[in-house]
């Protein structure tokens, strides 16, 4: 009994210790966080985590600094620990943050493109059809019937309604493939895995991850704007192509001679840009004969009206058929041709990928990773331009295949002092 009370007395006094550590961490929590996470709460969570489950104390107790790195990954996606966005689990003497299946989903929700999200499992039983790349499959089972009437899973899809009402495009996958994933994820065949404990859970999540590149996603809140619905649909819909020219008849179209405008009547030569020389173009019979219409009638009330203005004295009278002048306005400026930005080559994508690789971040946080170092979100990884890959490649290795240095590097955007030391020394 001595030694039970005994040994309860420190695994209290360690877990206390742990937490009066954790909290020393909290600015380097805010520094990683998304701006809507509060960094007391999320060690507030934790704490109660700690107390509720011994397992995880025992793990955190042994590793604390895995339970930091979780924390941090945690805090940067947006999410609160230990929900079913974002698990803490215990794999041995180590604490490792897992994001869950409603943490995709909602960080989908907080780019505001999408109006819902969709990921179902397809077991035995139930009637399922693709329809498409780009529209819903049809899938009918029985709501009220239990896992084991329905059968066993053979497959799950996922997509997404973008707020344009388009679907993006529809990720599916069968038994074998997200085998596939699961043998790949660490400890998946431990019983307390979430691949044992939440197998369907995990199956959807599977498909979510492959859903990510083509819908957008953001660990912050961002709302869009309702001044201009149609633009904000078009900024964030992946599948958007704009309409067709409107085509026009032949029989409508007519020739037209442009012709410049006379000088201003004070005798001053008015600068003109250098596209306003005579030219001949053919413009729509409807345009042209509205605007002519339109200027006739002002004509005719100023002539009527006034008959000594001046602007009316100086008016040129032009050839019949000619396009009416507009007067002396510029024409509106041309738009300047945007610089192509050269995307990041296959070889440097490559190398990124064996670097993290080698840092121990697998391909689920890969593309989280790399927009932290790049400071912007992602599509893909694929988006990075050279400029941005060659950097993110030099701060790697500086980390020199420390995990640590990596996790300081993103939470605080500098290496630790040691690692700089080094370099400068080096």
């Amino acid at each position: 009994m001595t030694q039970t009370v005994s040994g309860a007395v420190a695994t209290r006094d360690r877990s206390d210790q742990l937490v009066t550590w954790i909290r020393r961490q909290q600015d380097d929590i805010a520094m990683a966080a998304a701006s809507h996470v509060k960094p007391s709460a999320v060690i507030r969570v934790t704490q109660g985590a700690l107390r509720r489950d011994t397992k995880l104390l025992a793990a955190a107790i042994a590793n604390p600094q895995s339970l930091l790195y979780a924390l941090l990954d945690c805090a940067r996606l947006g999410h609160e620990p230990d929900t079913d966005d974002y698990y803490l689990v215990p794999f041995g003497q180590e604490v490792t943050g897992i994001e869950g299946y409603k943490g995709i989903i909602e960080r989908m929700f907080r780019a505001g493109g999408v109006t819902s999200v969709v990921a179902q499992v397809v077991r035995k039983t139930d009637r399922y059809a693709p329809r498409g790349e780009n529209t819903p499959p049809l899938h009918e089972y029985d709501d009220f019937a239990s896992a084991d009437d329905r059968g066993p899973m053979r497959g799950a899809y996922a997509y997404a309604i973008f707020t344009s009402g388009r679907c993006s495009q529809v990720i599916r996958m069968g038994r074998a493939e997200i085998m596939e994933h699961k043998a790949a994820s660490r400890g998946s065949d431990r019983a307390d895995s979430p691949w044992q404990k939440w197998e369907p859970a995990m199956w959807k999540k599977t498909v979510l991850r492959g859903l990510e590149p083509y819908v957008p996603t953001s660990n912050e809140f961002r709302a869009l704007s309702g001044a201009a619905p149609a633009a904000a649909d078009r900024a964030t819909d992946f599948t958007y192509l704009p309409p067709p020219p409107a085509s026009v008849a032949d029989s409508e179209i007519v020739d037209a001679e442009i012709v410049d405008d006379p000088p201003p009547s004070n005798g001053r030569a008015e600068q003109k840009p250098p596209n306003s020389s005579p030219r001949t173009a053919r413009r729509k019979t409807a345009a042209a004969g509205d605007d002519t219409r339109s200027r006739s009638r002002s004509a005719d009330g100023a002539q009527d009206g006034a008959a000594g203005d001046s602007t009316a004295q100086d008016a040129t009278p032009r050839a019949a058929g000619a396009a009416p002048s507009r007067g002396a306005q510029p024409l509106p400026p041309q738009p300047e041709d945007e610089p192509q930005v050269a995307l990041a080559t296959s070889g440097q994508l490559g190398m990124l990928g064996q670097r993290l690789g080698k840092l121990g971040v697998d391909d689920e946080n890969r593309l989280s990773t790399l927009e932290k170092l790049a400071g912007r979100d992602l599509a893909a990884p694929a988006d990075l331009t050279r400029d941005e890959a060659a950097r993110i490649r030099g701060l790697l290795d500086r980390c020199r295949e420390d995990r640590g240095a990596l996790v300081e590097l993103l939470a605080t955007g500098q290496l630790p002092e040691a690692e700089q030391a080094g370099e400068d020394g080096g």
